[in-house]
């Protein structure tokens, strides 16, 4: 990681995944009185129809109809163009490809997507609508999970959730039940099976290929962790295969035991923990229990975020209100301010000094920060095994 504070505009450009481009030729207008956010028409088309859409503004107090996109940014010097109302937008290869790949032959389509739904270019704007992000997923009528462009092996992987998920059914596994009710009788039992199930049908080959599937971009992403946490309906797609959040979740749950099998380790050891403190965020979410932003922060601390200030802005949604208006988002802070103001919140507000095992680390210097203040942005504190992020579930 370089360690140079990017500039204002470096950070717009890039924070979540959308490039300007020199024949942007889009011009945002202000939203309009009484409206929260803007929403995508994505208008129909297939194959190489050029995409084209129009922006309209929403009130999120009016219920308006819509589905929320969720995908990893891609680089930001591969641009392909689109039109926005008649005029060029130039945005990211893999969120061309998401827009091309959620799109009906058949009707149009409303989206929210953060880079075009927000004017970027208005940081005051932007502030604004990433405090509402929490809100905007989880009023919309379903979350979109868009994972990339399908390769020839990931017919695989989804063919073995599906086989898992029609075992778990057969067997009543169950991953998740509503608050204050106890899982069913027998769910160890299914357990057992389940793990059985893993064992005796996936060959060596096939856990491989699905560690593969494991490691593209978007399980690493750290804003998806609040993307997907507040709403109960999370469609997974890549290119022609589709699953849903909660089949792949119970799948993952009783795989991890088999993690070896996956050979995820020799490119990088981080993409399992990642999934694993994302489904568990959103258990949390579901179960209406809360967990400190320092216990947030630990489970997530190797999702990657392109803006230093993200290590604190992308979990802002799991703050309580009060503690969210300690904490506002304000993206023309420096890190040095930012990171001291957290570190206040925990020492001084929550009374939590486990903070301090995160002080330390090689980029520092860079930011000049006091001796009491971590880095949150670099890799510090003692690494966690894997099954502690399934805390006492670990076994259902």
């Amino acid at each position: 990681m370089e360690n140079h504070q990017p500039t204002i505009d470096s950070r717009l450009t890039t924070a979540f995944g959308w490039h300007r481009g020199r024949d942007t030729n889009y011009k945002y207008k202000k939203l309009s009185r009484g409206a929260d956010i803007r929403l995508l028409r994505l208008k129909r088309g297939s194959g190489d129809d050029r995409i084209s859409i129009s922006l309209q503004c929403a009130k999120l107090g009016g219920k308006p109809h819509y589905e929320a996109l969720s995908y990893a940014w891609g680089d930001n010097h591969e641009t392909h163009k689109m039109y926005i109302d008649g005029h060029v937008m130039m945005v990211t290869a893999n969120l061309h490809s998401a827009l091309r790949g959620v799109r009906s032959k058949n009707c149009s389509r409303i989206l929210w997507v953060d880079a075009m739904s927000i004017n970027q270019d208005d940081i005051e704007e932007r502030d604004e609508q990433v405090q509402k992000m929490k809100m905007v997923y989880k009023s919309a009528g379903r979350v979109i999970v868009w994972l990339g462009d399908e390769a020839p092996q990931d017919v695989i992987a989804f063919q073995m959730i599906q086989a898992f998920n029609d075992c778990a059914d057969l067997h009543g596994y169950r991953v998740y039940v509503p608050p204050n009710e106890p899982f069913p009788a027998g769910n160890e039992t299914a357990v057992l099976k389940m793990d059985s199930f893993i064992g005796s049908n996936y060959t060596a080959s096939q856990l491989r290929i699905f560690g593969d599937f494991l490691c593209r971009p978007w399980f690493r992403r750290l804003w998806v962790v609040q993307e997907i946490a507040f709403h109960q309906e999370v469609k997974m797609i890549c290119g022609a295969q589709q699953t849903n959040w909660f089949s792949f979740w119970r799948f993952i749950r009783r795989l991890a035991t088999h993690v070896q099998q996956m050979a995820l380790g020799h490119e990088n050891p981080h993409f399992l923990k990642c999934i694993i403190s994302t489904g568990m965020a959103r258990e949390t979410v579901l179960k209406q229990t809360h967990h400190s932003f320092i216990f947030l922060y630990h489970s997530t601390r190797f999702h990657l975020a392109t803006d230093p200030k993200d290590r604190i802005y992308a979990l802002h949604g799991f703050l309580d209100p009060e503690d969210s208006q300690n904490i506002a988002v304000d993206y023309s802070k420096s890190c040095k301010e930012l990171y001291k103001r957290v570190a206040e919140y925990c020492i001084t507000d929550k009374k939590d000094l486990f903070c301090l095992q995160f002080v330390g680390g090689p980029s520092r210097k860079s930011l000049d920060l006091p001796s009491w203040v971590p880095d949150w942005d670099a890799l510090n504190g003692n690494d966690q095994p894997l099954m502690f992020l399934f805390g006492e579930a670990a076994g259902t």
